[in-house]
């Protein structure tokens, strides 16, 4: 039998003080399923008046998709709580994400990012477990590996 990692390794903690205590993450815990990350561009139309066919630019604009991400969800922990917290105060909060080899605040398999939850759902236990669907909307710039990313 295997040790199977859910989230390959992968620690998912926020600032629950972003007011107080920024830059202090506490551990939630691990990613269920893979880290996730997307992006898109607009096109935008480049037609002219005496153009026969359809031509296309892409936009300046870089957009990043929201990161859906599931975790193990313990009622009545402090820290668990304090997640489901930030989505009903609906403030802006930092999150890291610290891959298997990482070493936190040196910049190595590490992703930082700010932003608010715009979904927190609790699912019925399955398993035994009970998780929770979070829904983060990043917002500004996010370090990679301590190099900001615009």
């Amino acid at each position: 039998m295997s040790d199977a990692i859910p989230g390959h390794g992968v620690q998912f903690a926020v600032e629950l003080d972003p007011a107080g205590a920024a830059g202090v993450f506490t551990t939630v815990g691990e990613l269920i399923g893979d880290p996730p990350d997307d992006y898109s561009r607009d096109e935008l139309s480049a037609d002219t008046h005496n153009t026969s066919i359809d031509e296309w630019i892409p936009s300046k604009v870089l957009k990043r998709g929201p990161w859906n991400l599931n975790v193990h969800y313990i009622y009545g922990d402090t820290v668990h709580e304090g997640l489901r917290d930030l989505m009903h105060s609906g403030i802006e909060f930092g999150v890291q994400f610290l891959g298997p080899s990482a070493m936190a605040g040196a910049g190595v398999d590490e992703v930082i990012a700010s932003g608010f939850l715009t979904n927190f759902s609790i699912k019925n236990p399955m398993d035994g477990k009970r998780t929770a669907e979070i829904t983060f909307r990043r917002n500004g710039a996010q370090l990679v590996d301590g190099v900001s990313v615009s």
